[in-house]
C-alpha cells in the first residue's frame, strides 16, 4: 500500500480496521483458538494500518508529542511522519529502555 500524504489518510477507516483485528483477536482468545489467535496477532503486527495507527498515536494524539524520544527526534511535519511509518518495523519485540 503506497500512501504519499499524511493528510489524505482516512483515519476512521484505519481505526475501524485495527479495531476489527483487535475484536477478532479477543474472540479467538476467548474461544481458546490459539492457532487463529497467533495468526491474527502476526497479521495485525505486520499490517500497514497498525503502523499508521501507532505513528498517529505517538506523534499526533499523544500529550508528549513535542517531547523528543530516545532517538532525540520530534516528528512534526507530515513528511516526517510518513517517513517514520515507512521505516517502522513492528515485530512484537521491543528494545530495552534506554536509561538517561
Amino acid at each position: 500500500m503506497s500512501i504519499t500524504a499524511w493528510k489524505q489518510v482516512d483515519w476512521s477507516l484505519i481505526d475501524s480496521r485495527v479495531l476489527r483485528y483487535q475484536v477478532r483477536i479477543f474472540k479467538a482468545s476467548r474461544d481458546g483458538n490459539i492457532p487463529k489467535l497467533r495468526y491474527l496477532q502476526k497479521k495485525l503486527l505486520g499490517s500497514f494500518d497498525a503502523k499508521l495507527f501507532a505513528v498517529r498515536r505517538v506523534t499526533t494524539l499523544n500529550k508528549g508529542k513535542n517531547t523528543p524520544g530516545v532517538d532525540s527526534k520530534v516528528y512534526v511535519t507530515d513528511e516526517a511522519k510518513m517517513a517514520l511509518v515507512q521505516g517502522l518495523r513492528v515485530d512484537g519485540k521491543a528494545l530495552p529502555i534506554r536509561r538517561v
